[in-house]
């Protein structure tokens, strides 16, 4: 019988283990942010996993900017990849030196998450450790389109503002929406804002040190909203976490 060695050159080094040894499918049960997760394996046990050769903004950085795209590129990694089903590719180094499995994700429908995140340019290509050349050329294939494009990170321009009625074939995707606030509901931690047929649900965090305004004078007044629009059981919804994404007027 094969013995299996795991290798711990230093607290600095990178963590072998041979990629037979882990399996190829797992369902992503947290998102920490836009490149990290915790998933649970198919062999029973729940392991963090990093995205090679991508670097997403982060949550923790002092800079407000760095911050609001770490918070809509987790918003985006919540909304294709939390409570679903994943496959994982794997390269010579299968552990980060924090333990992460290091991986290349692909969705159910067979696209490279790695990929996808930045194309849309919610996060950069990272080039720092070696990865498999293919990939790597994939990977700049893709943020030169989001560069040229002027997506996410790389837009010198607000979102898109969509109608109410195209919200669904918008799911997503960093868009802007105006309406009026027909109903309003002050939650634990969020406010509950929509308009009067419920195409959209905005939640807006109490928790965010946001300046707002009483709940109730949301009412009646027109809002306007940039953010990711994602898919939840009931209707879409937008998170605000920031007061760039959000503005309000007299009706």
């Amino acid at each position: 019988m094969a013995l299996l060695a795991i290798i711990l050159c230093s607290s600095n080094s990178l963590i072998e283990v041979p990629a037979a040894t882990l399996p190829a499918t797992a369902s992503v049960t947290h998102v920490i942010d836009g490149d990290s997760y915790v998933a649970h394996f198919a062999d029973d046990l729940d392991r963090g996993v990093r995205l090679i050769g991508v670097n997403a903004p982060e949550l923790t950085d002092e800079r407000e900017n760095v911050r609001y795209w770490a918070f809509l590129a987790k918003r985006f990694a919540v909304h294709h990849l939390e409570g679903r089903k994943i496959k994982l590719e794997y390269d010579w180094n299968n552990l980060d030196k924090y333990g992460r499995v290091l991986a290349y994700v692909r969705l159910r429908g067979g696209g490279l998450f790695n990929e996808l995140i930045i194309r849309q340019g919610f996060a950069y290509i990272f080039l720092l450790y070696p990865f498999r050349k293919d990939y790597q050329e994939f990977f700049r294939s893709a943020q030169q389109e989001a560069v040229r494009q002027g997506r996410g990170l790389w837009g010198k321009e607000p979102p898109p503002e969509i109608g109410l009625s195209e919200i669904q074939s918008h799911l997503g995707e960093y868009i802007a929406v105006r309406f009026t606030c027909d109903t309003v509901k002050d939650g634990e931690r969020f406010i509950f804002i929509s308009p009067e047929n419920g195409e959209v649900q905005i939640l807006i965090s109490k928790e965010s040190g946001l300046l707002l305004p009483p709940a109730a004078q949301f009412k009646n007044k027109v809002i306007a909203v940039a953010g990711l629009l994602e898919k939840s059981e009931r209707r879409p919804r937008v998170y605000i976490l920031f007061q760039r994404q959000l503005g309000a007027g007299d009706s």
